[in-house]
């Protein structure tokens, strides 16, 4: 009676494969937005907010409600200058998220979660003036690269052009403690197998 239960769930999740699974890959481009802030450094408390150039390539496998999606992001630079500090921060990282989709005719709804692997480089210069030596500006720079790992989740609507090819819009968020970085792109997917 086993054996016949086994053989059952194995024909069954072959048949699903053939008849539901899709590999897929594709990319993103868009824009980044950071708020981002610092503990005191040199007597100056970082805290700067702006936009970013952010980029994506992926791949994923998908059935008919459920799938996985790995992908290379790049979050991008912020850069900030003011009359007391400049600050650059990078960040970039591989995500393995699962996700949830509905599909209705030529339209393809997805919300998704999951683990950020992220490299984040930090520099920042403090600059002080000083007037015992004619306003002289004196320069002190600090960096910090760290490696953390992050929630990131999602939500994205995709739309068929042709039975290979989707155009998607994607908003995604990544959870951090004392910031906020997310992102809104635009891009293609191309679907290896076909339904």
């Amino acid at each position: 009676m086993k054996l016949k239960y086994y053989f059952s769930i194995i024909i069954f999740l072959l048949f699903a494969h053939k008849s539901f699974s899709q590999y897929y890959f594709g990319g993103n481009i868009g824009f980044g937005y950071s708020n981002h802030s610092l503990a005191e450094v040199g007597n100056v408390y970082f805290e700067s907010q702006g936009q970013t150039t952010f980029w994506k390539i992926f791949t994923g496998y998908q059935l008919d409600f459920f799938g996985m999606e790995v992908s290379y992001r790049d979050n991008g630079t912020l850069k900030v200058e003011n009359p007391t500090y400049y600050f650059n921060y990078y960040n970039r990282g591989i995500d393995v998220m699962g996700f949830g989709r509905f599909q209705w005719k030529r339209f393809n709804l997805k919300g998704k979660a999951g683990a950020f692997y992220s490299n984040t480089t930090t520099n920042f210069v403090v600059k002080k003036t000083l007037p015992s030596q004619n306003n002289r500006v004196q320069l002190t720079k600090y960096s910090n690269d760290a490696n953390e790992t992050h929630f990131i989740y999602g939500v994205s609507l995709g739309i068929h052009l042709i039975r290979s090819i989707q155009f998607q819009i994607e908003y995604e968020n990544i959870y951090l403690e004392e910031e906020q970085l997310s992102s809104l792109s635009f891009g293609l997917t191309y679907l290896l197998s076909k339904k």
